[in-house]
């Protein structure tokens, strides 16, 4: 059951840390979003955002071998996940990306979901 735990953090790691290579240029970032980056403020924002999507991520992977960090992880994690989700349902999708950016976290959010009962299960009395 251990391994279980630790492949599923490992996976919302993953999922979180894929956007970070948006960092790397604006037409990363066009291609991730399917948005036309108009300015230098749009690309500032968006290679922040993909920046922090990086920490989140890497802090992910790191709880997936530390279960100490596990529980600062998953509050993260949620709060990242859930907020997009959140945002999302207000708003309302942009393009088929944001779709599949909303799907994909909320199978991360499930997982990670599976991922805290499995660990409360694993608790030994």
């Amino acid at each position: 059951m251990k391994h279980n735990i630790t492949a599923l953090f490992i996976i919302v790691g993953l999922i979180n840390f894929v956007p970070l290579m948006g960092i790397l240029s604006d037409d990363i970032l066009a291609s991730l979003y399917a948005v036309e980056i108009t300015s230098p403020d749009m690309s500032l924002l968006l290679r922040h955002r993909a920046a922090l999507f990086g920490i989140v991520g890497s802090y992910i992977l790191v709880a997936a071998f530390r279960p100490n960090h596990r529980p600062v992880a998953t509050i993260m994690a949620f709060a990242s996940m859930l907020s997009f989700l959140a945002l999302y349902l207000m708003i309302g999708p942009q393009n088929n990306k944001f779709v599949s950016v909303f799907r994909i976290d909320v199978v991360a959010v499930f997982l990670l979901i599976s991922a805290v009962i499995l660990s409360r299960k694993n608790r030994t009395p």
